[in-house]
């Protein structure tokens, strides 16, 4: 009879952790992601975690399908990768695959990741000429995005995919991509105060601090908003970054929202 409660506590544990151990199952790595493409070469989508509706999965194929002799696109659609960086995971997964052509390195790797929120194009070394580091980042940031910001994720992906059909020359099928989502117009409220804000800064500018506050009140000081100016200029033209990219494939761009 004592061993009847000892059952009960450890069913209660493990009822507790079945979250834990779910999240574990789902945090895919590079060995688990289905290499669907084993299955034949007409085959351009891994969608484990049925992100995409059969139809979304079946017509992103067939476009792929059609500039292969040109590029050879795959699509990697998943919930988690764990703790591992998205680039990380898009370089070895691009490497362990071998996706593109051997004598053209041809391959192009488009990953989302949704618990990150992110979404990575990996690029071979054979078509960085056409998808360069800023080209990446035009179709990540203006076509895929702004669906994945209004939880489009299908229409985004499809928006992707049909620029790069037009990258490579193909034309995009009639209803292929859905309609850009619409952003959300400024409040008039922002509008006047963003307005208002610009010039009070215009007029801080242009008399000078001194002259606002008073004569002698800068006296004892050399500092001038000209001075201030001109610092913050040469600060933050001497940062940068780059888009991302020169990894397995030689070029890309990570995009979240």
């Amino acid at each position: 009879m004592k061993k009847i409660p000892n059952l009960k506590i450890i069913l209660a544990l493990l009822m507790m952790l079945m979250p834990f151990i779910s999240f574990a199952q789902n945090a895919w790595t590079i060995e688990t992601v289905p290499n669907t493409r084993l299955k034949g070469n007409s085959i351009h989508v891994s969608d484990p975690d049925n992100l995409l509706s059969d139809s979304c999965e079946m017509k992103i194929n067939e476009a792929l399908c059609s500039i292969r002799d040109k590029a050879d696109v795959f699509l990697v659609a998943l919930n988690s990768i764990g703790e591992t960086s998205i680039e990380s995971f898009a370089s070895d997964l691009f490497n362990t695959w071998c996706i593109g052509d051997a004598s053209t390195d041809n391959g192009v790797l488009m990953l989302l990741v949704m618990d990150k929120h992110k979404f990575r194009l990996e690029v071979g070394y054979g078509v960085e000429g056409v998808l360069t580091d800023m080209k990446c980042r035009d179709i990540t940031e203006n076509y895929i995005i702004p669906y994945f910001k209004h939880d489009d994720y299908e229409g985004g992906l499809r928006s992707g995919v049909a620029e790069m059909l037009i990258v490579f020359g193909n034309t995009v099928p009639n209803g292929f991509v859905s309609p850009m989502p619409e952003e959300k117009e400024m409040p008039g409220w922002l509008v006047i105060l963003i307005f208002v804000g610009g010039i009070a800064l215009f007029i801080f500018i242009v008399l000078g601090l001194d002259k606002l506050l008073g004569p002698g009140s800068g006296s004892g000081s050399s500092y001038s908003s000209s001075d201030s100016y001109s610092s913050r200029s040469s600060s933050s033209s001497s940062s940068g970054g780059s888009f991302g990219g020169g990894r397995s494939g030689g070029g890309g761009y990570t995009g979240s929202w």
